[in-house]
């Protein structure tokens, strides 16, 4: 884990990138109906990430912000508050980070993403922000928690103990 700020920032900018990356391909997938097709999300070709690599840079800026303004913060107090970081077993304190932090970050994004997309210049009402946002919650969360825990938390520890030998 990083041990100062500028740690933490270079942790949190792979996170974001790596996270929002991936989401964003997916989200793309999914919009082409590629999971639909025969063979399902393997059918991904170079469009698709062309695509997704186009709305990639303003949807990172929005995850930056979130994160750098109240998104980690929250999400370590959140976790804080479940697990005792000095007495608790770190591999069971590192799960119960990597679910507060994609609770806090893919909600807050959502909610961003369900109001501009689908309501500002989508056309559905406010009052439909609620369940837009349940919907795309219901839809997204289980894959960001997933990539959060198995590539964007272990690309992220590589780049800091690459970069920052002293954290092994």
């Amino acid at each position: 884990m990083p041990q100062n700020k500028v740690q933490g920032r270079v942790y949190g900018l792979v996170m974001s990138l790596t996270m929002t990356f991936l989401m964003e391909v997916w989200a793309t997938a999914v919009r082409a109906g590629v999971q639909l097709e025969p063979g399902g999300l393997s059918n991904i070709g170079w469009p698709v990430v062309t695509q997704a690599a186009r709305g990639f840079l303003p949807t990172v800026a929005v995850v930056i912000l979130i994160a750098e303004t109240y998104g980690t913060k929250l999400a370590m107090r959140m976790a804080g508050r479940i697990c005792d970081f000095r007495r608790d077993p770190q591999a069971l304190c590192a799960l119960v980070r990597a679910g507060c932090n994609t609770l806090v970050m893919c909600s807050s994004v959502l909610l961003y993403v369900a109001a501009v997309f689908n309501v500002a210049l989508g056309g559905r009402t406010i009052a439909d922000l609620p369940t837009i946002w349940l919907g795309l919650m219901l839809q997204n969360l289980p894959l960001a928690l997933t990539l959060n825990l198995l590539v964007a938390t272990p690309l992220a520890t590589y780049v800091l103990h690459a970069a920052f030998p002293e954290t092994r």
